[in-house]
Parts: structure tokens; C-alpha cells; sequence
């Protein structure tokens, strides 16, 4: 393999990079917040949650190139807030749940 070629894999996946994240933003952007945060089933991430982990787990595995490559980063990975990425799952599971019955009964259903 020559300096040519490991170049041009970079160079490549960074097209495909660009292009995917154009075409998620494109997508994103219209979405009004009921259908944002609307979460189809139980156990079913809404579209703002599958977003927001989508733009997380870009942000860690930056990090996690850029620390490997040797560029000045902190030292700590960047925080994924789990809290706010499951607020609206988490609410509509217990919504789910409490219409069920009690939780105990469903294993599913447990905190």
C-alpha cells in the first residue's frame, strides 16, 4: 500500500461522510416537533431521539479519532446525555405501562 492510496481513503470516506450528513439534515430540518417527538411504539425511538443519538455518537467517535491521531483534545470523552435522549421514550413506555396495569406484573415494563 502507498501514501497514495491510504490518502485517498480518507479523502473518500470523507465524501460519503459529508454526503450522509447533508442528506440526514436534509431530511431533519422540516420535521415539526409532534412528529419530532412522537415515539411510534412502545420500545420504538422517536425520530428525535434516533437523531440526536445519531449526532452523539458523531461527536464521540470524533473524539475518539482525534485523540488517536494525536490532536490536542481533552482528555474526557464528550458527555452523551442519555436523560434528555430517553425523556420521551421514557414517558411514553410509562404511559404504555400504566395503561397495563401494574408494573410488577410486566417485566417489561420495569424502571
Amino acid at each position: 500500500m502507498t501514501g497514495r492510496n491510504v490518502s485517498e481513503r480518507p479523502a473518500a470516506l470523507a465524501a460519503r461522510l459529508r454526503a450522509a450528513a447533508a442528506e440526514l439534515i436534509r431530511v431533519i430540518e422540516p420535521i415539526g416537533d409532534d412528529r419530532w417527538r412522537h415515539v411510534p411504539s412502545p420500545g420504538v425511538w422517536s425520530i428525535g431521539k434516533d437523531a440526536e443519538h445519531v449526532t452523539e455518537a458523531a461527536m464521540y467517535h470524533q473524539w475518539i479519532i482525534r485523540t488517536t491521531i494525536g490532536d490536542d483534545v481533552s482528555p474526557r470523552r464528550p458527555a452523551i446525555e442519555r436523560n434528555r435522549m430517553t425523556t420521551v421514550l421514557s414517558l411514553s413506555r410509562q404511559s404504555s405501562c400504566s395503561a397495563r396495569g401494574p408494573r410488577t406484573a410486566r417485566p417489561s415494563c420495569s424502571p
